[in-house]
């Protein structure tokens, strides 16, 4: 899947559950245990985002360091989002301001990922970032993200056909 379509699919606020992830969560007729979040677990979340966005944006020009940021971005704050999908589970939703915020770095990083698109290494990272963020369980130490990237064949134009007379 190319990583345009992905990122079309993700909206990078669904990361801390606001809009149609908690919609899902909303459905299961559970009552919230608690009706807000934490201010601790938004702080939390607050520092995985900007982790994320400083990897992303800091390595516009190597699309592999780009992939193995990612990465270890998502090692280093595995609690964070076991936390936030527990939240999104639960049916918690974060404060407006928060939302806001977050949806202010959106543009940031949607115009840095977009750099490195086409990278494979930056792809696997990027579905790892949201099998993470859906709930499931992020691919083991061995990521993608790690191999060198695979070259894309060059594109070689069409050789023009030549009618016979």
């Amino acid at each position: 899947m190319k990583i345009s379509r992905m990122l079309t699919s993700f909206a990078f606020v669904s990361l801390l559950g606001t809009g149609a992830a908690f919609a899902d969560a909303k459905k299961t007729d559970k009552p919230a245990a608690e009706a807000t979040i934490k201010d601790e677990d938004l702080k939390k979340a607050n520092a995985f985002i900007d982790a994320l966005l400083t990897a992303i944006t800091s390595n516009t020009n190597d699309c592999d360091k780009m992939a193995t940021q990612i990465g270890s971005v998502l090692d280093a704050h595995a609690a964070t989002i076991k936390m936030i999908n527990e939240h999104k589970k639960a049916g918690r939703k974060p404060p407006k301001e928060f939302e806001d915020k977050m949806k202010a770095k959106q543009p940031e990083l949607m115009g840095a990922i977009m750099k490195c698109k086409d990278n494979t290494n930056v792809q696997a990272s990027v579905q790892r970032l949201m099998a993470a963020m859906s709930g499931g369980d992020a691919p083991p130490a061995d990521k993608p993200a790690d191999k060198p990237a695979e070259k894309t064949p060059e594109k070689k134009p069409a050789k023009p056909v030549q009618k016979k007379s």
